[in-house]
């Protein structure tokens, strides 16, 4: 997205990116269009839409957004050439890595909520683990701190990634160079994630 919006033919961009409705007048046509594709992908996929999927989309809108609003003006309302520049500013390194960070710690943040949701009724309690919605509240915290130190290792990986096929090589990337680096940074957290709980 960030390649197609700097380029000199953003339509044809946005249109190779099934991004329907051409250049997005506000973050918020952006963010419903961004999802709205993803949920295609979602639709067309084999297994169809999974719970671990609907994870992944809500976690890359809450990354897309966060890295994107400080990027727009504050004294005026942005227009969409505003929006467009600061989706444009994502293809560095330095911002792509600061996107995956948030990506992998919003991800990892929603899985462990995934699971401890189910079971928040039986946490609270005066003789239980969290004996008010201060204790959730602190514990969300905590959480959230364990999600954004594991997923720093993204900063470097995503800046060094993006650095070397784009910029040292050249390269336009492929959905296909997507998947690589998707998997590969998915197996680099995991592998953080079981050293940080002390697994062999």
């Amino acid at each position: 997205m960030p390649q197609a919006a700097a380029s000199n033919s953003a339509p044809d961009g946005w249109a190779a990116l099934d991004l329907k409705g051409g250049q997005a007048a506000s973050l918020t046509d952006l963010l419903v269009a961004f999802d709205t594709a993803l949920e295609r992908v979602q639709r067309r996929s084999a297994g169809g839409a999974t719970d671990l999927g609907e994870i992944a989309r809500q976690s890359a809108k809450s990354a897309l957004a966060e890295t994107l609003q400080p990027r727009l003006p504050v004294l005026w309302t942005p227009t969409a050439e505003d929006v467009r520049r600061s989706l444009a500013s994502l293809r560095s390194p330095e911002a792509f890595a600061d996107l995956a960070q948030r990506f992998h710690s919003r991800f990892v943040d929603r899985v462990i909520h995934y699971f401890i949701d189910r079971n928040l009724h039986r946490m609270i309690g005066p003789e239980r683990f969290t004996k008010s919605l201060n204790d959730v509240e602190s514990f969300n915290g905590a959480v959230r701190r364990h999600c954004d130190e594991a997923s720093l290792i993204m900063r470097a990986y995503a800046r060094d990634w993006l650095g070397k096929n784009q910029y040292r090589d050249g390269k336009t990337l492929t959905r296909e160079d997507i998947r690589r680096f998707t998997g590969y940074s998915v197996e680099k957290l995991r592998i953080e994630l079981a050293q940080r709980k002390g697994a062999p």
